[in-house]
């Protein structure tokens, strides 16, 4: 039999069909929803992945397929509100990859928040820290960039970018390949100012389907609403003071021979 190629979007089961005797199998995990804060709203982090290349298999084998979901993004409430962690993807235990963390709030000024608590992933989600600031610009809350093919997230203090949440330190391309479609972008984090709008910048997600973090001016209320991470991809979601984004949800792939 010639090689084939499967995708799972859903979970449920499949049948290894007669003729093939290797697989290699990649998981992603659902992305971490994003966070709601007035000051340091995060983005979620990418689901992680895991890969298995060679495994042996007989045909006529049923294998169960789990698709973790997305984390949901935290409410508006005007309070500190983490968002969710994503959920699990796996097949029949011979491959599991855990969902992203949901992006989450530090109180306190810290140019380096990388305790593990919230919003690490596969790739890690941008992180908000207050900057300094003056007239129109003060405060100013800059959202951090979410971090891509396995990389750490952003965080953004005093004007400088320093590392935030961690990503797996590996790259979440399909099956681990140089060449493999990117997956499991970190969410971006979301920007507040008191001031002129625009005088900041909200943070992007991560490539491989990070949501965007919104961007709210204080005074004026102007906005632009965060995004969600994208479906199937693991990204995580984006982080706003008016509300996080859901992560999106993971994905299975399969590839018999």
């Amino acid at each position: 039999s010639g090689e084939l190629n499967k995708t799972f979007t859903a979970s449920g089961s499949y049948t290894i069909p007669a003729g093939y005797t290797k697989m290699d199998l990649f998981a992603v995990g659902g992305g971490g929803g994003g966070c709601s804060s007035y000051s340091q709203s995060s983005g979620g982090g990418g689901g992680y992945t895991s890969t298995t290349l060679g495994y042996s298999v007989v045909g006529g084998t049923t294998l169960t397929i789990i698709v973790g979901s997305g984390g949901a993004g935290a409410a508006y409430n005007r309070t500190d509100s983490f968002g969710t962690d994503g959920g699990s993807s796996s097949i029949s235990g011979i491959v599991s990859a855990a969902g992203g963390r949901g992006g989450g709030s530090k109180t306190g000024g810290s140019a380096d928040m990388r305790s593990g608590a919230y919003c690490n992933g596969g790739s890690g989600g941008g992180e908000t820290n207050q900057n300094s600031g003056s007239g129109a610009d003060m405060p100013a809350y800059k959202g951090g960039n979410g971090g891509s093919d396995g990389g750490n997230g952003q965080v953004s203090y005093n004007w400088q970018s320093y590392q935030g949440c961690r990503g797996q330190g590996r790259t979440t391309r399909a099956y681990g390949s140089k060449t493999g479609t990117l997956y499991s972008g970190g969410g971006g984090a979301g920007d507040s100012s008191s001031g002129g709008y625009g005088n900041n910048s909200q943070g992007m997600g991560g490539a491989g389907g990070g949501g965007n973090g919104g961007l709210i001016n204080t005074y004026t209320d102007k906005q632009k609403s965060a995004t969600a991470g994208s479906t199937n991809t693991g990204g995580g979601g984006g982080g706003s003071t008016k509300g996080g984004q859901p992560g999106g949800s993971g994905i299975v792939l399969m590839k018999l021979y």
